[in-house]
């Protein structure tokens, strides 16, 4: 595992957000919409909106299938990571919340109810443990 797979896994992490917003704006299209319903044919000129929406609604799950299962593996990796690097309990959390649930620094410290500076010691001890050097000064301010 590297840092670059650990900052994929917060990438998937939006994404994942990112799907989830968009399928949260498609249901809020279809529910704005009405039929007309005056009992007149409308041909070929009004689009079919619901096929439409059923075909973006099952393009948004398909996408977001596979970022969950890509999520999955990532997860996998951090947590023999983790384990690799006998990190102690509260590196252990700091990791976990940063790279799993996704949070920034800010989020990790209220969470756990730290510091944002202990919050930051803690992280980048855990990174030195798992990669062997310091690998957080790129990301400082994430």
């Amino acid at each position: 595992m590297t840092m670059d797979d650990l900052k994929g896994l917060r990438e998937l992490h939006r994404e994942r957000q990112r799907i989830i917003d968009r399928m949260d704006q498609l249901r809020a299209s279809v529910q704005r919409t009405s039929p007309n319903l005056d009992g007149m044919p409308h041909g070929g000129q009004q689009r079919d909106i619901m096929a439409e929406y059923a075909a973006n609604f099952e393009d948004a799950i398909r996408t977001l299938g596979t970022i969950e299962q890509r999520l999955t593996e990532r997860i996998d990796m951090v947590e023999m990571g983790i384990r690799d690097a006998n990190l102690p309990p509260r590196e252990t959390a700091v990791v976990w919340c940063r790279f799993v649930e996704g949070m920034s620094i800010g989020q990790v410290s209220h969470e756990l109810n730290y510091s944002r500076s202990r919050t930051y010691d803690l992280y980048k001890m855990a990174l030195q443990r798992m990669f062997g050097k310091d690998r957080t000064q790129s990301d400082r301010k994430t």
